[in-house]
This record gives C-alpha cells, structure tokens and sequence, in this order.
C-alpha cells in the first residue's frame, strides 16, 4: 500500500467480482458466477471454489475457517473452509440478500425484499425480521446493541438489536445508501448521492 501499486492479479472467477475479503493468509472472493474463490495470499494460487448459489453472490464475510454468503438466489450459506463445502443454508428473504455480517451468537442480513434479518447463528434459525425500510438494502452493520441499515430509499434505520425494536430514522442523502459504519459516537454513511 506504501507504493501505491498493484502486486498481483488473481484471475479465475467468469463473472464480476463484487465482494472480497482478506487477512495475512488468504482472500476470500465472491462473484456473479455463483462462486466463492479462495485463494493463497502469498501465492496468489486458488485454494479452493465454493459452488453452490442458484445465482450470484453478492456479499460475504470470513473469518477463521468460516465463510458466509449471501446471494440473488435469497439464501445466505455457511461454508467449512477445512472441508470446502456449504455446512448450512438459510432460507428466508424473498428477494436478493446484499449484505450480512455475522458474529459468534447472531447473523444480521439485509435483502432487496426491502428487510432485516438476525438469525442464530447456532441453530441457523431466523429470531426477527425487521421491517420499515421501502426500497433494497444495500447495507448493514451491528454490535452488540444496535442494527444500523442502510437502503435504496435514501434512508439509514437504526434497530434494537435484542427487540427489532426501531430506534430511529436517519435521512439526508439524495440517492440510495451505499455503506454504513458506526461506533458508540457517530455514524459515518456513503450513498450513490456522491456524499458521506
């Protein structure tokens, strides 16, 4: 990063690339043909192709020997990175799943349906659905008490992690949500209305 140039160039996936994920051994990638690609860091060789999704993943997340995924076909899959297979599928959204995050207890996923889910994560059971946006989602982001979700309907909603319970609207952007991030002091948005 201090030379500002590009090292290497993996190539493998038939489709584009929409989300990445990486730590100081392997890089995680999901794309529009359905699969997940893991590869060596050092060597930039593939590990590993996780297929399974009816249509294009479109979000995950890894960490340790785990991935999660969410896709076009409405399902979120957890793979076992040391067996390269899917472990679990959930099922539940009506529409495209764009963003999850996950933690040891709970996963937080957010669909085009226009809805929240959180999910056990031990019994792959979804506990609530959370329901107020009007458009796609297109983020979100959790800690321990709070869901902050961001969508195409220009809106940023703030949700009570251990009720459903909406804590708040934010609005201000001209155009969709793109990312969110926040802390115990401030939220910090990106939307397609070229402002954070």
């Amino acid at each position: 990063l201090n030379k500002l140039r590009c090292i290497s160039t993996f190539k493998g996936h038939t489709g584009q690339v929409w989300c990445v994920q990486f730590d100081d051994r392997m890089i995680v990638s999901g794309s529009d043909d359905k699969k997940i690609h893991v590869w060596d860091i050092n060597s930039g060789k593939m590990i590993g192709s996780l297929g399974g999704h009816g249509w294009g993943v479109g979000c995950l997340q890894y960490e340790g020997k785990e991935v999660m995924s969410g896709a076009a076909d409405k399902t979120v899959k957890i793979w076992d990175l040391n067996m390269m297979r899917c472990r679990t599928t959930l099922k539940g959204h009506k529409s495209s799943v764009r963003c999850l995050q996950f933690d040891e207890n709970r996963i937080v996923t957010g669909s085009w349906d226009h809805t929240v889910k959180v999910w056990d994560r031990k019994k792959g059971k979804c506990t609530k659905t959370l329901e107020g946006h009007t458009n796609k989602l297109m983020c979100v982001k959790f800690d321990e008490e709070r869901i902050v979700s961001g969508a195409q309907d220009k809106s940023m909603r703030v949700w009570d992690l251990k009720t459903g319970r909406q804590m708040g609207e934010l609005t201000g952007h001209e155009d969709s949500l793109c990312d969110v991030w926040f802390d115990d002091f401030k939220l910090v948005s990106g939307s397609r209305d070229k402002t954070i």
